[in-house]
């Protein structure tokens, strides 16, 4: 694409031109910047046509063209162009060129110093009086909120310095165990190991929990133990298992698949948020997989039938009716990909125990566990 100028003065006045010039910045730029010389070929618009020009004369103060061809404008370019109001001759030259350019729309935008011009704009008739004055409350109120966003820029980068100064998993001795995370459900599992003095290396992003660990005695690292490099460092590549603990359902399968891929020889545990997360990792080859509340719900449910006055027998047949009917809404939502599916299973006050049907015998495949790895 040739470069593209709109020329200050051509001839003849009326009609297609045949002459054109620019003057004065253009050409000290298209002289001293571009270093145009005679026979090179631009496009000019003159007077409203666009041509293919030749420069016949090169000096600072004017180039001139001769005009040939007229040439079909191209459509605008797809680009809405906003564009901060700053010094008015500045910003006009902006303009031009933008439209050199064949830019479909522009929208002025106001910048840090754009108040001062506002008043010469309004009186200049470049921008309304109530444009203006719009502009200005505009500006005002970004004065006053910008002390409060630099505060929380502070902030945050003070808890990204805090971040930095965290030992990584580089540090850690050589463990037969990661567990990544070390909130509520990372700090049962790991301390469980502990107890029997198996070494465990612990992993966690969230600075604040890593400060207060340290508090109690726990030594945690800092980082994401989702990304292979830094599993790595953590020694997974040895590691007998990786036990992820994590709070939410950021582990999703195609994170997962690849950390099965980097660690073959390691058997890998995932806490799941809810059945939806066990579904999606459901075809993974986990070593187990557990919903975060399953159990402690079944405890609670236990406890509450108990207290009704039922006996330990029925009590133990409620779990295993409850756990059966759960995992077979499980295999049917994984199949259809519906969490509607399996609906019937579910206990209702029209669908009991006492309807008839009896407690089944537990089946391999328990609703908060993955198939063991072969």
């Amino acid at each position: 694409m040739r470069r593209r100028f709109i020329a200050d003065t051509w001839s003849p006045d009326s009609g297609p031109p045949t002459q054109a010039a620019l003057t004065g910045e253009q050409a000290a730029h298209l002289a001293r910047v571009l270093r145009a010389q005679s026979g090179q070929v631009y496009d000019i618009v003159a007077n409203g046509f666009l041509h293919r020009a030749e420069v016949v004369s090169v000096s600072e103060n004017e180039v001139r063209f001769a005009l040939h061809e007229e040439l079909e404008a191209d459509a605008a370019l797809p680009i809405h162009l906003l564009l901060a109001v700053f010094k008015f001759d500045h910003f006009e030259w902006a303009i031009e060129k933008a439209t050199e350019l064949g830019v479909a729309r522009m929208t002025p935008i106001l910048a840090r110093r754009t108040e001062k011009h506002l008043a010469q704009a309004a009186a200049g008739r470049l921008i309304t009086p109530e444009a203006a004055s719009l502009f200005s409350a505009v500006v005002v109120l970004s004065m006053a909120t910008t002390p409060f966003l630099m505060r929380l820029t502070d902030y945050l980068d003070r808890r990204e310095q805090q971040r930095a100064d965290l030992d990584g998993p580089e540090k850690s001795p050589e463990t037969p165990i990661i567990v990544v995370g070390y909130g509520r459900f990372g700090q049962t599992v790991a301390q469980m190991l502990m107890a029997k003095r198996i070494g465990v290396t612990i992993i966690d992003l969230d600075a604040e929990m890593i400060d207060i660990s340290g508090e109690m005695g726990a030594k945690v690292y800092y980082g994401d133990g989702t990304r292979i490099d830094l599993l790595r460092t953590a020694g997974a590549a040895d590691a007998r298992a990786i036990l992820f603990c994590n709070d939410g359902d950021q582990l999703d399968k195609a994170t997962m698949t690849r950390i099965l891929e980097a660690f073959p020889q390691a058997k890998v545990m995932a806490r799941v948020y809810d059945r939806r997360q066990l579904i999606a990792l459901n075809e993974l080859d986990l070593e187990f997989a557990q919903r975060e509340l399953f159990e402690s719900a079944v405890l609670m449910g236990r406890k509450a039938l108990k207290m009704t006055g039922l006996s330990a027998e029925e009590v133990d047949e409620v779990e295993r009716a409850y756990r059966n009917r759960d995992c077979e809404r499980l295999e049917r939502q994984a199949e259809t990909g519906d969490l509607r599916a399996g609906v019937d299973r579910m206990f209702s006050d029209d669908r009991s125990l006492d309807d008839g049907e009896g407690a089944k015998p537990m089946p391999a495949l328990v609703p908060d566990s993955s198939p063991a790895r072969k």
